[in-house]
């Protein structure tokens, strides 16, 4: 992990300006998130010096402002082209001037220049930003997330422009920093009145608004707070999926922007799919992250429907496939791999991901079926443009999409949701002290059902549009001179003056710009339950929209919905103009904007052209586009002489206790949650699946505060181990001498990447120990009944109840008449009803057990009872296996 700060460049000793602190006054409105990062710097020697400073940002952040405030003097930074911006801030500085320069080295990466800083003042750094915000509209829940972390390995050998002050690689990671971070946070949310506000990463104070229920603020706890792991707050609000859409004015250009979002609900069938889970097993995810993802792969393995095809592909420095290519989903394939996910650990060294989502997709699916790849990672990697390329090309040519799950307290939002977002599938994230297993199978039914194609968005009529192209421009400004242009003086044909002037820059020809720009231009697939938002910027000459109409193709035949438009919130502000402006810019630079229609030549000149328009327009710091400010100095306030720039120098990076085993020492203690005196303090607050509890001084066990680092004063409360099928002997780790050429880094060469073979897979080490294991599913079945797992009982936490439960169940969705299962739910008889096999009654118990005493883990165990509910429809049909079932809840009780 590297820690972001500002450092001096001069000739002398690298000497870090000591950061005082850091503010983020936050507003999250609805599901959009608007923060101001102030940054408070000292510079304690006594010559003016020049700073640089690196920060991270989210991903999909819009930076759209930033300002320096040199005791009491605010110099605001204005968005110009990335070299004129570069060029500007040097000739400032050389004429001893202060100026302040902010470039974009990558998505969620940027640098600022501060040049000439005075002695002992204090310079406060201000960066503005808007993004959305992700959801989980199961649970009712807004994600909201400040980065304050940057992975080593994101750098790589990151090359600055030409013609930029960017610097090579990144910061300089220092463990004795003190600076601190503090949290102003207003939420109001439009959907409903909140219920819940968490953070599972640093402990926080709430007040709630006793006046308007959908109101309410935050700060945090404590006063020691480093940044050494990203802030996320969690907000409950019910409502979250209802659809909306509103309009903003920009009184300035004469534009609209609009932007809808909404949650499709709709049935979707399984489709034939082929399932590859791509594990990160480096040592960056050992710990909580590598037992978690024990877990949710085990369920996962337990949710996938029958048809399915499947293969797991563990990856580090190397990386392991467990069967040759995917496999069909059947008893024997499916002990083999669970008993390969309750020993994975986190033991492959570095993250290389880019070599085994190659493997993943090297052949394409079998005709007709589709291919979905759930990536599981911390996200520490530096080659992200080659990922999301190759995404990109194979979701387009060979019918498969990519799926991402972020995990821990430092990852990287720019791969997650830039592989999603390349392989049209979608992204979600776990940090510290939050359950995996239930975003794991969101991703896993959006992989294996239906969804909507041929999605569009129609903000108006296409008759509408075409009038107003037909119309005549506008004509001159009445202030234009009407005179005719003087004759220009003759010149000679022989000039003895005449210097060679270099050829002037090309001017790449301006596109024609729509009259309705939508972002993003090239809808994704439409998944059940998961958010989509997309915003649109109008011509001024075009009316008003007063409904948006959503169209597509879905499992069932074509679908379609209209939204009617509201108003934005405070008039006269432009924030949707600024996401829109963003999204824009991101369709450019990943090639899926207007102008990259089919056929289309579109060469980077012409994209950087339509990049630097937009970032000047709405002011959008981007990979072209650049904030210039300079302060004019006079007298003895200039600085005397050039200061002299040199790059500085990364330090060792001391080993990642993630490496270990550990996590990153704690920002502060367990959460802490209070309520303002104004809310009478009978209020309650609602956590998962709609249970009420006090929230009056919650203080949250330590045993349920994941995420502390070992020699913490917290304990690290280790994820429930999974019942297993049997005591089997983990499968032997395969050889890692050279194979056919193995790379010395620990990668994998093209020779052997190049190989599909069985010698090149897991399975192979267990097939050794058993030549007939593949084939003869009786030893599978003795080894489950020699070592079957014990009774749980009753009063064990939903959890252990739900992992017990789901190591029952076989292959084809019935349970057996275990002692087990009965134990969850002594009361009940283990004699089934008349006329019903003892499978049938411990497969309906199953069934009630979930839904009765599970109800707040339905999320987590949806898929695995359908395929149960399949399998008693197959054998008594929808009405009798519902029969059934309704006996079968009547006996449990909660």
């Amino acid at each position: 992990m590297i820690v972001c700060g500002l450092y001096i460049v001069s000739d002398a000793a690298e000497q870090p300006i000591p950061l005082k602190k850091v503010h983020a006054d936050v507003n999250i409105i609805d599901c959009l998130a608007s923060v101001t990062l102030s940054q408070t710097y000292v510079n304690e020697g006594s010559l003016p010096v020049e700073a640089i400073y690196k920060f991270p940002v989210y991903e999909s952040a819009a930076v759209y402002a930033f300002e320096a405030d040199i005791d009491g003097t605010v110099v605001r930074g204005v968005c110009r082209e990335r070299e004129e911006a570069a060029k500007e801030y040097n000739a400032a500085i050389a004429a001893g001037n202060r100026a302040f320069l902010l470039e974009e080295q990558k998505a969620d990466i940027f640098q600022i220049s501060v040049g000439n800083i005075p002695p002992s003042k204090p310079v406060i750094i201000r960066i503005s930003y808007v993004h959305e915000c992700k959801t989980d509209e199961a649970n009712d829940e807004l994600r909201f997330t400040i980065p304050t972390t940057i992975a080593s390995q994101t750098y790589g050998s990151f090359a600055p422009p030409k013609g930029t002050n960017l610097m090579p690689g990144g910061t300089t990671y220092d463990s004795t920093v003190d600076y601190r971070l503090s949290l102003a946070i207003d939420i109001r949310m439009a959907s409903g009145p909140i219920t819940e506000v968490s953070s599972a990463t640093h402990p926080i104070k709430l007040s709630l608004d006793g006046a308007d229920p959908k109101h309410a603020s935050a700060k945090l706890a404590l006063d020691a707070v480093y940044l050494d792991r990203d802030f996320v707050l969690v907000v409950k609000s019910p409502g979250l999926d209802k659809p909306r859409a509103v309009i903003e004015r920009d009184p300035t250009s004469g534009t609209k922007c609009c932007m809808v979002t909404f949650v499709p609900k709709f049935r979707s069938k399984e489709a034939p799919t082929e399932v590859i889970f791509v594990l990160d097993r480096s040592g960056s995810m050992g710990g909580e992250n590598i037992a978690n993802a024990r877990t949710a792969l085990l369920l996962l393995l337990k949710s996938l429907p029958e048809t399915c095809k499947f293969n797991i592909i563990g990856f580090g420095s190397s990386y392991q496939l467990l069967f040759p290519s995917a496999v069909p989903y059947n008893e024997s394939n499916l002990n083999t791999a669970v008993r390969h996910a309750e020993t994975v650990e986190a033991d492959l060294g570095g993250t290389d991901i880019l070599e085994p989502l190659e493997a993943a997709v090297r052949q394409p699916p079998e005709k007709e079926w589709q291919r979905s790849i759930i990536v599981l990672t911390d996200g520490e990697v530096y080659n992200t443009d080659s990922i999301f390329d190759l995404a990109s090309r194979t979701s387009r040519t060979q019918n498969t999409r990519f799926f991402t799950l972020g995990v821990g307290a430092a990852v990287s939002h720019l791969l997650v949701n830039g592989l999603a977002r390349a392989g049209l599938g979608s992204a979600e994230f776990v940090g510290p002290g939050e359950r995996m297993e239930g975003k794991v199978i969101k991703l896993i039914k959006a992989g294996v059902r239906g969804f909507v194609r041929d999605f569009k968005v129609t903000w108006l009529p296409a008759s509408v549009i075409a009038q107003v192209e037909s119309t005549p421009a506008i004509p001159p400004s009445e202030n234009a001179s009407s005179q005719p242009p003087a004759p220009a003086a003759s010149t000679s044909f022989f000039d003895d003056d005449m210097t060679e002037d270099p050829l002037p820059k090309r001017e790449v020809p301006t596109a024609k710009i729509p009259l309705v720009q939508p972002a993003p231009f090239r809808a994704p697939p439409l998944y059940a339950g998961s958010r989509y938002i997309s915003f649109a910027i109008l011509d001024g000459r075009l009316a008003d929209p007063t409904s948006v109409t959503i169209s597509g193709v879905g499992p069932d035949g074509p679908m379609e919905v209209q939204i009617p438009i509201g108003a934005a919130g405070e008039q006269g502000k432009t924030i949707l103009h600024t996401m829109a402006a963003r999204k824009l810019v991101q369709d450019m630079e990943e090639s899926t904007s207007w102008m990259h229609v089919e056929g289309a030549d579109v060469g980077e000149a012409r994209v950087r052209t339509e990049v630097v328009r937009l970032g000047k327009a709405y002011g959008v710091a981007s990979k072209f586009t650049s904030y210039v400010a300079v302060q004019i100095l006079s007298g003895l306030e200039k600085a005397v002489g050039k200061p002299q720039r040199i790059v500085v120098p990364s330090r060792p990076e001391p080993q990642s206790p993630m490496l270990s085993g550990g996590l990153p020492r704690p920002m502060a203690a367990p959460m802490v949650i209070t309520r303002s005196a104004s809310r009478p303090t009978s209020s309650t607050s609602r956590g998962r699946g709609g249970a009420y509890r006090p929230a009056m001084q919650m203080q949250q066990s330590a045993s349920s505060f994941r995420g502390v680092a070992l020699g913490s004063p917290y304990p690290v409360a280790s994820a429930p181990s999974f019942p297993r099928f049997a005591q089997a002997a983990p499968p032997p780790a395969p050889s890692r001498r050279m194979e056919s050429g193995k790379s010395a880094k620990g990668g994998v060469s093209k020779e052997r990447r190049a190989r599909s073979g069985p010698s090149s897979s897991l399975v192979d080490s267990l097939s050794r120990r058993s030549s007939a294991s593949h084939d003869d599913e009786s030893e599978d079945v003795a080894m489950m009944e020699a070592s079957a797992p014990s009774p749980i009982s009753a009063g064990a936490s939903s959890e252990e109840k739900l992992l017990a439960l789901v190591s029952l169940q076989k292959f084809d969705g019935s349970f057996a008449a275990d002692i087990p299962l009965f134990g969850l739910c002594p009361n009940v008889s283990r004699d089934p009803p008349a006329g019903r096999t003892a499978e049938e009654w411990a497969t309906a118990l199953a069934i009630a057990i979930m839904e009765v005493l599970l109800s707040s883990l339905r999320d987590e165990w949806e898929m695995v009872a359908d395929k149960a509910g399949r399998w008693l429809e197959k054998r008594m049909g929808e009405a009798e296996k519902r029969k059934l079932v309704d006996e079968a809840k009547q006996k449990v009780t909660v």
